[in-house]
């Protein structure tokens, strides 16, 4: 099977907050999580009004640490999960919307691995339209997001297609 690099969205997150659940059989995995989403876990980690609060938490705590670690430009390997971890430098980008930038920060990645399986994983129907008209692949999650629901979108995405949406 082709490597695969996973873009994670906020609510992915929310919902498989331990990194070591993103480990697929068969499959090399490099979770990539961008500035914006980082930003966006601590923002809900201090609302509990909002009822996330645990499960960002949960999600920022360990990508906190790996984002002090020094890494190398693939990225962080967990033990032996096969599960590599790369936490984008920078900013936020202000004017631009998460959805937007998960996306634009796909393409290029999509672009530097033409071997790879590059997409974006989200829940939201509107980051996989943004997804559509600029030609990177979406893994729209249906539901709570889950192991198995993750291997399905992947296998159900992967083929060598630009685009199989």
């Amino acid at each position: 099977m082709r490597p695969t690099i996973l873009f994670l969205d906020t609510n992915i997150l929310l919902d498989m907050p331990r990194l070591e659940e993103y480990r697929l059989q068969n499959r090399a995995v490099t979770l990539v999580v961008i500035p914006e989403v980082m930003r966006e876990l601590r923002g809900l980690s201090r609302a509990p009004q909002r009822g996330q609060a645990g499960s960002a938490l949960l999600a920022i705590a360990p990508l906190d640490m790996l984002a002090q670690r020094r890494a190398g430009p693939s990225g962080i390997l967990l033990g032996k999960s096969g599960v590599t971890v790369r936490i984008l430098a920078g900013n936020p980008t202000d004017g631009i919307t998460t959805d937007r930038q998960l996306v634009l920060r796909a393409g290029p990645e999509q672009r530097r691995n033409p071997g790879a399986m590059v997409a974006v994983v989200t829940k939201d129907w509107g980051v996989a339209e943004i997804a559509r008209a600029e030609k990177v692949k979406s893994v729209l999650i249906r539901g709570n997001a889950c192991s198995s629901e993750l291997e399905r979108g992947v296998a159900e995405h992967d083929s060598s297609l630009d685009i199989d949406i």
